[in-house]
């Protein structure tokens, strides 16, 4: 049942902010090995061992050399777009989206249908509040493999930091169904994700079922404790001991609960 007015509304306006999903921003392909996922292959034995040398090093958190190993990898194979994939992924790690970018184009000037660099390029695009560029990337992924559940994944998630749940929710469904029909591990975060789709549309009682979907792999998540509690607050449902328990959870989490939610629950 969707309430277009209510107390709670007011309340749930107020809390909303801090309470929705920031994962999309991270949504970043893993660091590619050499041994798998190699999408262009270099002739050069002395690049290969530099783009290995860096991955080593990077796995070690030794980020400084391992830039320099990868940096040494394009010098030596300009067209070695893995190398300036993992070099845009390590920078973006650091929170350099602006170097990031940099090296994702020129990656995909090198390799045009590399899903790994439009992948991460969205990712960092939605790091530097660029929504048509994360957009646009989320949708060609999308067109290029449309039994991939990234794309979609993505797409939604962009939708719900742009406040656009209609929108959100198919391409989040739709992730859904191939998540579970590839037994990922990412389903409860699509279901999360969902649950805050509805919520946004003050579809309380549907966000409530897609959260508690999510639950038993997030129970400690901050964001979904704090949604669920107020779902829990909504007339609709109406079962305040449980709004409390997932609020005060949440405000145990690092979640700033605002003095009119607190009240609500009556602390």
């Amino acid at each position: 049942m969707k309430h277009k007015t209510s107390v709670f509304a007011l309340g749930a306006a107020i809390a909303l902010a801090g309470a929705l999903p920031a994962f999309a921003a991270d949504a970043q392909m893993e660091i590619k090995t050499a041994e798998a996922g190699v999408i262009c292959p270099t002739a050069s034995e002395e690049a290969r061992q530099s783009y290995n040398d860096g991955y080593a090093l990077q796995n070690i958190e030794r980020l400084a050399e391992a830039e320099k190993a990868y940096q040494k990898a394009v010098e030596l194979d300009p067209a070695y777009c893995d190398a300036m994939d993992n070099l845009g992924r390590l920078l973006r790690g650091r929170g350099d989206a602006a170097g990031a970018v940099v090296w994702y184009k020129r990656s995909l000037s090198v390799k045009p249908d590399n899903p790994v660099a439009h992948q991460n390029l969205a990712a960092a695009y939605l790091y530097q509040g660029d929504s048509a560029g994360a957009e646009k990337e989320y949708q060609w992924l999308i067109r290029s493999d449309p039994k991939n559940p990234e794309g979609f994944y993505g797409l939604g998630n962009l939708y719900i930091q742009m406040e656009k749940p209609a929108a959100a929710i198919k391409p989040l469904k739709r992730a859904e169904e191939l998540y579970i029909a590839a037994s990922s591990p990412f389903l409860a975060d699509v279901r999360y994700a969902l649950g805050s789709a509805f919520f946004q549309q003050s579809e309380y009682m549907k966000a409530k079922d897609y959260l508690l979907l999510a639950y038993p792999e997030m129970s400690n998540h901050p964001g979904i404790n704090y949604i669920l509690g107020l779902c829990y607050l909504d007339p609709s449902i109406g079962d305040k001991a449980r709004a409390k328990r997932y609020i005060l959870k949440a405000r145990e989490a690092g979640v700033k609960i605002p003095v009119k939610v607190l009240q609500m629950i009556g602390e």
